[in-house]
């Protein structure tokens, strides 16, 4: 971690953060310029400038293990699920036993096959939109969003998880959007040792779980992340910050 990079928790959306942003790490934890822990940092050595960058205790753990991810059989297969200016408008929905597979275009912005997105607009600044519509699974080769995008998931009527077996990548000004801000009702499970980066500006806003044990995964710039991250190698950077959801500690 470094420039003023942090971490913290939280209960719920709008509530102050607490000191729960723990940091568990099977090799160094580093910290440099103004980064921050608030919470306990767990690893196998710290190289960390100024002790009070962590507000808990500094621990030398014992390595961990991941579970490996097992894609599902049957579910929807979008390819590579790439939002970019000058695509065209998609909704995807996760087949139910009662309507069989539902997959649409429309320029709606999700609305037309029950999302729930904005309305799209037009000209210079439109932001481009593909919404995933749950509750349902679904799996892409790869996940870039892109330019002024927007991957919109429309967990209201239950959770999302997005199998990704590449690489993800959402930089510049794209977004993923959520309609519940839930962490635990949308998560991105990375089936591959491919890259992940997160980056974004001081108005980027990020709700769910990230779950990539075999990638080497990047937050970068002024975002704000609420929920969980875990990657084979984690450098988070900037002015981002990590809010962990305390309820994924279970009772």
């Amino acid at each position: 971690m470094n420039g003023r990079a942090a971490t913290d928790g939280y209960d719920t959306t709008g509530t102050p953060p607490t000191p729960d942003g723990d940091v568990f790490s099977n090799g160094m934890v580093t910290l440099r310029g103004h980064a921050t822990i608030d919470g306990d940092a767990t690893g196998g050595g710290f190289d960390v400038a100024r002790d009070h960058m962590v507000s808990g205790s500094q621990t030398i753990g014992t390595p961990m293990s991941f579970m490996e991810i097992k894609v599902p059989a049957g579910i929807p297969d979008l390819g590579d699920l790439k939002v970019l200016p000058g695509a065209p408008e998609l909704a995807d929905r996760a087949p139910d036993e009662n309507q069989g597979g539902n997959k649409g275009t429309h320029g709606d912005g999700g609305k037309g096959n029950g999302g729930k997105g904005p309305k799209p607009k037009h000209g210079r600044h439109a932001r481009r939109q593909r919404t995933l519509v749950g509750p349902g699974s679904f799996l892409a080769s790869d996940l870039i969003v892109a330019g002024r995008s927007t991957l919109f998931v429309d967990n209201s009527a239950g959770p999302v998880t997005l199998y990704v077996t590449g690489r993800v990548a959402v930089k510049g000004n794209g977004r993923i959007v959520v309609a519940d801000p839930n962490p635990e009702k949308f998560a991105i499970y990375v089936a591959s040792d491919r890259p992940v980066s997160f980056g974004g500006s001081a108005a980027t806003r990020f709700y769910g779980v990230l779950y990539a044990p075999h990638s080497a995964v990047e937050i970068v710039g002024g975002g704000q992340w609420y929920g969980a991250f875990v990657g084979g190698a984690l450098r988070e950077s900037g002015r981002s910050t990590v809010h962990y959801y305390r309820a994924l500690k279970g009772p």
